[in-house]
């Protein structure tokens, strides 16, 4: 008699085979792998240059562009960021992070009316503390009321920040 395997021993022992055992990501890849420790410890330059590497090999993968724009962003390289941004978008109209982030870009080169434009279509329920900050932003600059860039994008940072402290406890 056959011992009983159900799907999702076989599926978990599958990809138990392909992951890493000396890290806890489960990125197939050792490159991506390595791309993900490099973006998480900030180093942005190998990130970007690992994922580009699996971006080529594997074709456009979302969560990756993702990666490869938000590591732009940190670089403060704006114009690539949001290409990356765009190239998502483009697969998920309304993906929130690069929506957010797109924004965050317009708004940290002084261009508030691009990033509320940007700002307009987040909507994220499960990010309350980042949409609040973006719903005040809104409405002030559609009040006409004169806004400092940098306030903006230190609202919004902080906004961020204090959002990841409330998701993780």
């Amino acid at each position: 008699m056959k011992p009983k395997v159900s799907r999702r021993d076989f599926l978990t022992g599958f990809f138990k085979k392909f992951r890493s055992e000396e890290s806890g990501f489960t990125g197939l890849s050792p490159i991506l792998v390595k791309a993900d420790r490099s973006l998480e410890q900030g180093d942005y330059r190998t990130a970007i240059e690992n994922y580009e590497i699996v971006l080529k090999d594997e074709g456009e993968d979302v969560d990756i562009l993702k990666k490869c724009g938000y590591a732009y962003f940190r670089l403060h390289e704006f114009e690539q960021a949001r290409e990356y941004f765009d190239k998502v978008m483009d697969i998920r109209p309304k993906e929130q992070f690069c929506l957010l982030y797109k924004g965050l870009s317009f708004a940290y080169e002084g261009n508030l009316k691009q990033a509320v434009e940007e700002w307009k279509s987040y909507f994220n329920i499960q990010k309350p503390i980042i949409q609040r900050t973006l719903n005040a932003i809104i409405a002030l600059y559609e009040a006409g009321e004169e806004q400092d860039y940098q306030e903006v994008v230190q609202n919004v940072e902080d906004a961020i920040l204090e959002q990841r402290k409330a998701s993780s406890s």
